[in-house]
């Protein structure tokens, strides 16, 4: 029986793309951090929802 393991290539890609993934994920959750209370407020002036 064949035993498949990843190969040497693909493993540094795909610890790349989950350090980028979860890079990004960071970056997004801390501007919602530094910027929410503006969104919400200006979301609030125009009179739109505010179904966060």
């Amino acid at each position: 029986m064949e035993q498949t393991f990843l190969s040497g290539h693909r493993l540094p890609l795909l610890v790349f793309s989950a350090l980028a993934l979860t890079g990004l994920s960071a970056a997004a959750f801390y501007g919602w951090i530094i910027h929410s209370s503006s969104m919400i407020l200006t979301l609030g002036q125009a009179g739109l929802p505010g179904c966060l």
